[in-house]
């Protein structure tokens, strides 16, 4: 007699790639930045990284549109860190960056009704 299989819940995604070997491969990636950056074979910042890497993570685990704006907007958040922090150009994140938590809440507040393909009740 076989083993009966269950269900799968619902929100269960099958994106092909397991999101532990996904987030344990963006650790590894973070760990020999850093490190590199410690022994000054490169230059890094960390913030850009946990931001860059965690939009790839949500970019790549993501099957809507949603998932993937949010993970591209982290991405363009740490690279625009990063491009200040090797000196490109200045964008004064010190003093601008309450605004990106303002334009945050803003797209929150846009996309709220579309949440999960449910209609806002009446």
């Amino acid at each position: 007699m076989s083993e009966p299989t269950l269900p799968t819940a619902p929100n269960d995604r099958d994106t092909g790639i397991n999101p532990a070997a996904l987030n344990g491969g963006a650790l590894i990636l973070a760990g020999i930045l850093l490190l590199l950056d410690q022994m000054n074979i490169i230059s890094f910042d960390f913030w850009a990284l946990v931001f860059l890497l965690g939009g790839l993570v949500k970019f790549l685990q993501s099957c809507d549109t949603s998932g993937r704006f949010w993970g591209a907007l982290l991405m363009a958040v740490g690279a625009a860190i990063e491009v200040e922090h090797l000196g490109y150009f200045r964008l004064h994140l010190d003093r601008t960056w309450p605004v990106f938590v303002i334009i945050a809440g803003l797209i929150l507040i846009w996309f709220a009704p579309e949440t999960k393909g449910k209609p806002l009740p009446e």
